[in-house]
């Protein structure tokens, strides 16, 4: 099994890595991510891929195995939802995104050796009209916290979501089917 170090806090990023049989190094990148509430869909992109090579810039200060690193951030229209924080910032997000579709775009990047590849992925998400009464339910649950758009789709919060148009496990935030390709490019994959 081969070791790779992922340059995130994401459980679920880890669990995707150890899915697909990595022995996964959790190294917790020290950056300061990018931030803003508005832009195009460029913006978000360039955002989102930005904040995943700082990442992994950090983590390869530490590690000599391949480093994998990721942001996912959410968009509709010019709107952007990164991480809430706070449960009030959460519930005007939930009730920003009730009954309609939004884009979820993951920037990666990946280290090895002295190659580079940053790419990233979008899927657009369709909410349920969900209720009130649901909102804070799932607020209760605190599974919002750190989670762009203030959902985990692959939790508790998989009830708010009606359909999904592109890659699940990019709105979980790892693009695999990209992240794959670009793996075999660089002689990782298979592990």
């Amino acid at each position: 099994m081969n070791k790779i170090v992922l340059a995130s806090k994401s459980d679920a990023r880890r669990s995707i890595l150890e899915q697909i049989g990595f022995k996964v190094i959790v190294c917790y990148p020290k950056v300061s991510e990018i931030q803003i509430n508005h832009g195009s869909p460029e913006d978000v992109i360039n955002i989102a891929k930005e904040n995943s090579f700082n990442k992994a810039m950090y983590a390869k200060k530490c590690y000599s195995y391949p480093v994998i690193s990721a942001d996912t951030l959410i968009f509709q229209k010019s709107k952007i939802f990164g991480k809430p924080r706070n449960k009030e910032e959460a519930k005007n997000m939930l009730i920003s995104l009730r009954g309609t579709f939004h884009r979820v775009v993951t920037g990666y990047t990946i280290l090895y050796k002295n190659d580079k590849i940053t790419g990233y992925d979008i899927t657009e998400v369709y909410m349920r009209n969900y209720s009130e009464e649901e909102i804070n339910y799932y607020l209760k649950t605190n599974e919002w916290i750190g989670k762009a758009g203030s959902y985990a789709i692959q939790g508790i919060g998989a009830f708010l979501v009606k359909r999904i148009n592109g890659c699940y496990y990019n709105v979980v935030g790892l693009p695999l089917s990209k992240l794959i390709e670009d793996l075999k490019i660089l002689g990782l994959w298979p592990p």
